[in-house]
């Protein structure tokens, strides 16, 4: 059976929880239960996306591959704004968007 690395990103974290060894089969609910004090309330996003995944589904099913990131929070946006050269940008974006 194969095995699956999974990022877990939280807001109240600097740093993603990184979890080994999980198998395909595993709920995404039964991740987030096991590795968070939360037992419902919560969204989760793959990375750089804007679709929910249903935490009923396993790994495999709501195809999360070896490496991914997943990012739970409480809302699926967040309002960003960002000044540079005098010039202000405001945007809604997905929770689980990457900035560069």
């Amino acid at each position: 059976m194969a095995h699956t690395r999974v990022f877990l990103h939280t807001p109240d974290a600097r740093e993603p929880e990184v979890i080994d060894e999980l198998v395909e089969t595993i709920t995404v609910r039964e991740v987030i239960t096991r590795h968070l004090e939360v037992t419902d309330g919560y969204v989760t996003l793959l990375e750089d996306t804007e679709t929910e995944i249903s935490d009923e589904l396993t790994l495999a099913e709501a195809e999360i591959g070896h490496n991914a990131h997943l990012h739970v929070g409480k809302q699926a946006k967040v309002h960003v704004s960002v000044g540079y050269l005098g010039r202000s940008i405001s945007e809604d974006l997905s929770a689980a968007t990457t900035i560069r």
